[in-house]
């Protein structure tokens, strides 16, 4: 059980385990799936399709012809095909800033195709049963040796779920269902999947002495009981700073997954007016999904309650778990860490472990200027332990939490 006050920040470093992208692969799946995207528009505009999905459908007058509403496809084809060049010509290593100097109009699309992305990985891990990214390497390979490896490869063999190390400190010592909620531990992330959440609950379903009691499990997911917020609320257990990709109320993202297996699944029994229907349906429900979305440079849509709770959760903790997180000045800023994490004689008791794979330069020295105001402690040390119970591991995060730092 986490007796001591604990945060989890994770960046995406930690949902890369889940079979989500980091960085330069979701530009490059963003300008993937906006490429099928478009096709799926121009598919539409020669169907002549008159099933506009709502956000191009909002766009047009009321009572507009169909000729109108047929263009309004070409239109949204014409949005896709820019969104790729701009891309391609930018190239940026995350997206992020890019769309943060980008127009409302390339925002909007870009977020509804980063939602379908992120829908498409949580399906894709779900059917394999693994980590996708796993076969990464070898498909990218210049030897075609390596790449028919990755055909071979079955990546539920690999050690990724490193929610279980957390799942298993959780029901440590429990032994009534209510005791869940003494666990003092809240997860700050800048990810917009929901993997942990669907990790924890699917697993204290599967434990008898909790599974009699689902709402002790949905109240244990919902909310930290040990941190209320300025309106006496309790907060969030999982702090989503930038929004998440969740359209179900237990994040089984089941509405929109649904859709998509069935039109996969009845693709030659419907007529042409039911298969336009429920693509309409498909694209509706994941542009709403799409609106919870932010970015970095987003800050005045940002939920000032979040990162409130966020810093106050930081503020307070003994422990502090930094996983897969690459340091970015901007976040560190808004959640204060530059301020709450540094080495100080006032709290000589907080403890704070932080994940650097590959043992990276760049976040040495990102990470030791917030720790220690001087980016040269962590670099070039070779050195894991610092003054002032700092502790970094240059594995992994599951084999991080496997080896490395005790929980």
């Amino acid at each position: 059980m986490f007796d001591r006050k604990t945060v989890f920040i994770l960046g995406a470093g930690a949902s890369w385990h889940y079979g989500y992208p980091t960085g330069e692969d979701l530009v490059k799946k963003v300008i993937e799936k906006a490429d099928k995207i478009k096709y799926l528009f121009k598919t539409a505009q020669e169907e002549r399709n008159n099933f506009l999905p709502n956000f191009l459908e909002r766009k047009l007058p009321d009572n507009s012809l169909l000729n109108t509403r047929i263009h309004a496809w070409e239109t949204a084809q014409d949005n896709c095909a820019q969104l790729i060049n701009k891309l391609r010509q930018v190239n940026p290593p995350v997206i992020d800033y890019f769309l943060g100097q980008s127009s409302e109009d390339t925002r909007e699309l870009a977020k509804f195709i980063i939602a379908w992305v992120i829908l498409d990985c949580q399906k894709t891990y779900l059917d394999l049963g693994g980590n996708v990214n796993r076969k990464a390497k070898f498909e990218r390979s210049p030897f075609s040796d390596e790449r028919d490896m990755a055909k071979k490869l079955n990546v539920s063999l690999f050690n990724d779920d490193w929610g279980k190390f957390i799942l298993y400190k959780i029901v440590g010592d429990c032994e009534k269902p209510d005791q869940l909620l003494e666990n003092d531990v809240t997860f700050v992330t800048f990810n917009y999947d929901t993997s942990l959440e669907q990790k924890l609950r699917d697993g204290l379903l599967a434990i008898d002495l909790f599974n009699m009691n689902p709402e002790t499990i949905d109240e244990f997911i919902k909310s930290n009981h040990h941190i209320k917020d300025s309106d006496n609320k309790y907060i969030d257990r999982f702090i989503h700073l930038y929004g998440k990709v969740d359209d179900s109320p237990n994040g089984q993202y089941s509405s929109t997954r649904s859709i998509i297996d069935n039109i996969d699944r009845n693709r030659s029994a419907y007529g042409e007016s039911k298969r336009q229907e429920e693509y309409r349906k498909l694209l509706n429900a994941i542009y709403q999904i799409s609106t919870n979305l932010r970015v970095i440079s987003e800050d005045k849509h940002l939920d000032k309650k979040q990162i409130e709770a966020a810093t106050k959760a930081i503020e307070r903790a003994e422990d502090v778990y930094i996983l897969g997180y690459g340091f970015d000045e901007r976040n560190s800023k808004r959640i204060k860490i530059d301020k709450f994490l540094y080495v100080s004689d006032k709290d000589p008791h907080k403890r704070v472990f932080f994940t650097n794979f590959e043992n990276k330069n760049s976040i040495n020295k990102k990470a030791s200027k917030i720790f220690f105001r001087d980016p040269s402690k962590y670099y070039p040390s070779s050195s894991n332990v610092m003054p002032g119970n700092y502790e970094r591991s240059t594995l992994d995060v599951y084999s991080a939490l496997e080896r490395d730092f005790e929980l």
